[in-house]
């Protein structure tokens, strides 16, 4: 079991719309994308399966299906992403979700998440962030406790 204290690890899972529908779902049959994420030598490719990504996010559905160009390389470019929360994303499409924030720092990685999210128009995961989140300032409500809003405000200007 993971712990709480180590953000990477700290996964819970949840099933992908089109795995849900369909049991016959074979992912070793799916074309794949290829996606580069970061500029330079820092730059880092990932191999994603199309039909996951496209049902999974707005923007790469409409960039992939949408522009002749990206739909026959099959390939996308993400320079100003942080490869963290790429990585969290590619956990989202393929079932795991990160687990609720427990602390100050849980929190400005889940605000981070969230922006990610709303970058690729990833509603699932957009919706899942708000709520962990709002759950998080809700704990401090039910104990009668100030939330830190602080923790809100430096991950937004950050």
């Amino acid at each position: 079991m993971a712990s709480n204290n180590d953000p990477q690890k700290a996964w819970q899972t949840h099933t992908p719309k089109s795995l849900a529908h369909d049991k016959s779902y074979s992912l070793l049959t799916l074309p794949m994308v290829t996606i580069l994420v970061g500029v330079g030598p820092d730059r880092k490719a990932y191999s994603v399966h199309n039909d996951l990504l496209c049902e999974s996010s707005s923007h790469c559905r409409a960039e992939l299906q949408g522009n002749v160009k990206k739909s026959f390389t099959k390939e996308l470019t993400f320079p100003r992403a942080e490869k963290e929360f790429f990585e969290v994303f590619l956990m989202w499409i393929y079932g795991h979700a990160p687990k609720a924030p427990t602390n100050s720092s849980g929190l400005r990685r889940f605000v981070k998440i969230l922006c990610f999210a709303r970058s690729v128009w990833t509603e699932e995961l957009n919706n899942y962030c708000v709520d962990q989140i709002r759950r998080y300032f809700l704990r401090f409500e039910k104990n009668q406790r100030s939330a830190p809003w602080q923790d809100i405000r430096l991950t937004v200007q950050q």
